[in-house]
């Protein structure tokens, strides 16, 4: 009872813990976290996509009976993630702030 929540591990946890936060992080590595924007919603969809799209090209997608409809859902699919992959890429290069060598 009473111990700091620094103690917990031992003191072996807390030197650890005393060098790793006198290490100079560079700006841009400071933040780990993953960036949720447009262009990075439009790329996971576009990934989301291609399990539907194998379905629709399998024979047990049963959504459309008539002849030619199946193919032409998943044409529809296929076309939309590639209009989805140029906006991504047209996004991530004119993004103000973002170096532009890293999209594709």
């Amino acid at each position: 009872m009473g111990e700091s929540s620094t103690n917990r591990g031992g003191p072996l946890t807390a030197q650890l813990f005393a060098l790793t936060n006198h290490i100079a992080i560079p700006d841009g590595l400071a933040d780990n976290r993953i960036q949720v924007n447009l262009p990075n919603y439009l790329t996971l969809s576009r990934i989301a996509s291609v399990p539907l799209l194998i379905w629709l090209l399998s024979p047990k997608c049963m959504w459309f009976t008539v002849p030619g409809h199946r193919e032409l859902a998943a044409a529809t699919l296929f076309i939309l993630a590639s209009i989805t992959d140029g906006v991504d890429g047209y996004l991530a290069r004119s993004a103000p702030g973002d170096d532009a060598r890293h999209a594709a």
